[in-house]
């Protein structure tokens, strides 16, 4: 039975033994396996520590795979420190400057179910790292589920999008506008009777000076 698409599972650490075991389920379902031929395939696919582990397992374990999948779990999956610092270091992911609301959502949807945290808490963690602007709408419109929230940042992106394209293209036309102006202004002092007034005019103010004294 062919299960190349399923790296063997060595039990070094190097892999999530819970996404592992999960893709191994979803490879027996596609192709039809019961529950005694999942348990029998399992050890197959298993190396090193791991398969070693296997082989020290009672026979009453070995023979339900409903055990077997739990006690693979508790040998190999996460312990409650690692679960913690993935949920506290969750809490610390913000929004990147270019990164699009979808994208961040997606992301923490992702690995707060990996973690395995309520929705209530991936709902408060994506809040927690949305852009400022974007946060404060949607606190505004207190979504009740995560697809609300993702509505409402999406809104507020596409409308904050515009807004600030908006005020981008008005003060390069003033930027624009300002620059014309003072080339002008330099044109203007340039021209030699521009040169030739101002000269007369501080002659002029020169002898109005000498008649008042």
């Amino acid at each position: 039975m062919d299960f190349s698409l399923l790296p063997p599972f060595s039990g070094d650490g190097n892999t999530d033994a819970k996404l592992w075991l999960t893709s191994f389920q979803l490879l027996t379902t596609i192709k039809g396996l019961n529950d005694n031929k999942a348990k029998a395939t399992l050890p197959l696919l298993l190396t090193d520590n791991a398969l070693r582990w296997y082989m020290s397992l009672a026979q009453n374990i070995r023979d339900d795979f409903s055990l077997l999948q739990k006690e693979f779990l508790i040998r190999y999956g996460p312990d409650e420190r690692v679960q913690w610092q993935k949920t506290a270091a969750l809490y610390q992911t913000v929004q990147g400057a270019s990164e699009k609301v979808e994208d961040f959502i997606a992301n923490i949807v992702a690995k707060g179910t990996e973690l395995e945290l309520p929705q209530t808490q991936i709902k408060h963690i994506i809040i927690n790292g949305l852009k400022p602007h974007i946060r404060q709408f949607v606190l505004q419109q207190n979504p009740e589920t995560v697809d609300d929230l993702r509505q409402s940042a999406r809104l507020a992106e596409v409308t904050t999008t515009d807004s600030t394209k908006e005020q981008q293209t008005l003060v390069a036309a003033i930027q624009r506008l300002e620059e014309k102006l003072e080339a002008m202004s330099v044109a203007v002092s340039s021209r030699p009777e521009f040169k030739h007034s101002l000269r007369d005019g501080g002659q002029w103010n020169k002898r109005t000076r000498q008649q008042n004294e």
